[in-house]
Parts: structure tokens; sequence; C-alpha cells
């Protein structure tokens, strides 16, 4: 890694620089004067942190839905730290976990898994335990194979200006051999205004543009999407996310015990809603759960982000009620997490607590939803945009 190395080399050239030192010191010194030279001190060495995937080959192309194991090793830790807290963020899953230091090192391991292709970065911290002073830091970088879509620019929009143009480019790469042409989806006001284009497949890769401008400020929903032109139960892939005009619908919330839950509405002018949750005064490793109530008449979807870039994504079936535990893990890195809910055709709302789910008021009929990097759940909500059916019940099982 590379803060090992850079650690290494500082304590190669500190070494150097002394030795020079003592060198010039000893040379004018002379017996008559009287001088005795001072000894040399090795200098301390930095804490370093590393991460390191027991099975390599994620690093260029790992297994979607594949667990992964992660070893995290820390060195040179202080004498007076005897705990550490490790943390760490990647396919969209956090975790965090204490471990005991034996003569200045600390480890564990970790899994990943993701149905989600594409590259991915992971990052690692360690801290002293009960402090949120860091040690050190490393990250990883490692691929899922297999079709990606990206879009671009980064598609999340804030303080946007009404009356003025947007541009996307869809591109989709890796696609495998067969797939001739593919069908791009977008809608930035679904189900009333759905966007179907179809392209060749040059290269195992497409990609198109697409544009939007809002009369009007608040938040709406931008869906997109992409599928196999000729396979109606084949490829598709997609994503999410918010485009605020103007700031009339960014809202803010604060989490204060996890004694307490906090239940945000749909209040926004548009299709969607982003809500910033302060989780400052909650403590580190404590998960997260949430519960949520959709009126909606079509699918609506529901977007976690935390800590940034971490995104988890859940499905809610219309006129439906899901809860979810353990989302997320707090992490001392981030004081806060960000909501984004886009429910084009109803009403909705969501708690947020932390602890044990059981302790929320539960009503209607409660279906725990996996989160999207362990089961692509907005497939379904593209498929529907689609006009596809719902995949196979056997497809579902495999």
């Amino acid at each position: 890694p590379a803060q090992t190395k850079s650690s290494k080399l500082s304590k190669s050239k500190s070494s150097k620089t002394l030795k020079s030192k003592s060198s010039k010191s000893s040379k004018t010194s002379s017996p008559t004067n009287g001088l005795t030279p001072k000894p040399t001190q090795s200098p301390i060495p930095m804490p370093s942190l590393s991460v390191t995937p027991q099975d390599p080959t994620i690093i260029d192309g790992g297994e979607p839905g594949q667990t992964y194991l992660f070893d995290l090793l820390a060195e040179s830790i202080p004498p007076n730290v005897s705990e550490v807290r490790f943390e760490w963020a990647g396919l969209g899953t956090t975790g965090s976990t204490v471990a005991s230091v034996v003569n200045g090192t600390a480890e564990t391991t970790f899994d990943l898994s993701s149905v989600q292709s594409g590259p991915f970065e992971i990052s690692t911290f360690v801290y002293a335990a009960g402090s949120t002073d860091e040690l050190a830091s490393d990250s990883l970088s490692v691929r899922i194979a297999g079709p990606s879509l990206v879009v671009t620019p980064p598609p999340g929009l804030t303080n946007g200006s009404i009356n003025t143009e947007y541009t996307f480019t869809l591109n989709v790469t890796d696609l495998p051999s067969g797939v001739d042409n593919v069908i791009f989806l977008s809608t930035f006001d679904f189900p009333n205004e759905i966007n179907l284009n179809s392209s060749s497949v040059v290269d195992g890769q497409a990609a198109i543009t697409v544009s939007t401008s809002y009369p009007t400020d608040g938040s709406f929903g931008f869906l997109w999407g992409v599928r196999d032109a000729g396979d109606p139960q084949g490829l598709v892939l997609g994503g999410s996310s918010v485009i605020v005009i103007g700031m009339e619908s960014t809202r803010s919330f604060t989490l204060d015990s996890c004694g307490d839950s906090v239940q945000s509405n749909n209040t926004g002018v548009g299709s969607a809603v982003l809500d910033t949750w302060d989780i400052s005064a909650i403590p580190n490793g404590v998960t997260f759960n949430i519960k949520g109530d959709f009126t909606g008449t079509v699918s609506s979807l529901f977007n976690i982000d935390y800590p940034d870039g971490q995104n988890r994504v859940f499905e809610a079936e219309p006129s439906s009620t899901f809860t979810a535990s353990n989302v997320f893990t707090r992490l001392i890195q981030s004081d806060q997490f960000q909501v984004s809910t886009i429910s084009f055709m109803g009403g909705w709302s969501y708690e947020i607590q932390c602890g044990e789910i059981a302790t929320m008021e539960e009503s209607g009929e409660i279906a725990t939803m996996e989160e999207s990097y362990s089961k692509s759940l907005i497939e379904e909500v593209l498929r529907e945009a689609f006009g596809l059916p719902p995949r196979k019940k056997e497809e579902e099982a495999i």
C-alpha cells in the first residue's frame, strides 16, 4: 500500500540525514575542544494500515454475488494504544469492529459482496478505540466483472436553475457477446414521460445523450437504464438519483439518540425529496434501521447514501410498508447521511432509528427488503418502466 511505502521511504531518508549530521559532527570535533558527539536516535515509525484481498481476482474482475474476504493489518501503533477501531466502506456496505493491539499491531478480516458490476473503491481506516483521531488509512480499487452503465456528469444535481438545459451521457460497457442492440431508458418524471432510445452495440459498448430542463423549483427523480433489445428476460441495468432545482425540497433532520425515531414525510415539490440527517450524537459502531410507508400507485425508490459514495437502494411496491435493519453502521469518518426518496405517484413517509427494529411501531404487512447490492431490487422498477414482465420466479431463486 502507498502509505506503508511512504512510511518506509520517510524512515530511510530520515536515517540518512541523521547519519550525515553525526558524521559531520565527528569530523569537526577534536580532542582539544572537549566536545562529545551526541548519540543519534531512531525516528519513531508512523502507524500504517494495509487492506489486502484474500482472493486477488477481485482486483481485476470478481464474480457478481460472490463474497470476498479482506484482511486489515495495522502496524506501528503507539505503545499507549491497547485497542483500535477498524472501519471499512465499499460495494455499498459499511462496517466496523474493535481489535486488541499486540506488540504494536492489530488485525481483522471483513467480507464484501456485490451483484452490481463495475469498478468500486474500498476505503479503510483505523482509530484508537474511544477516540476520533485517525491513526492511518488505506484504500483499494476493485472491479466486479460484467456490464456497467455509467452516467456523466454524475447525475446527482443540487442548486440547479430553472429553464436551464442539463445534458447527461449514458454509456454501457463490457456487454457480453451476443448483445447486438440495446434500448436505453431515461425519465425525469416517471411515469408521465419515459424516453426509450435504441442503439447498436460496437465493441461491447453503446452510448446516448439525454437532456432536460425544469420550469419550476423542486426535487425531481431521474431514473435511467439499459436492456438487451433482443431478450425480455436478459440484461437490465440502471440507477436513479435526485435533481434539485433551487433549494425548496432539500431538508435537514437530526437524530439525537438511539431511543428515538424521527419521521420524514413527503412535502416536497416534484417527484423526489432529498433529506440530510445529522447523526453526530450517535455512538460509533451503532447500526441503523429504517421503516417506510408508500401509498404510490407505482413502485418507488428509496436511496441511502452513507458515507458519501456508498449507495443502498430499496424498492417499495405500490401501497406497501417495508422495514430494513442494519442498513449501515455509524462510522467515525462521517457525521451525516443522505436519503433520497423518489415516489412518482403518491405519498410516503419513513422513520430512522438506531438499535433494534422491533422497537419501532409496525403497521400493515411488513416485508424486509434486501439491499440492492445483495439483490438488484432496482431492476424490477426498471423492468416496470421498460414495460417488461417481472423476472421469472425460477430465475430469482438461482
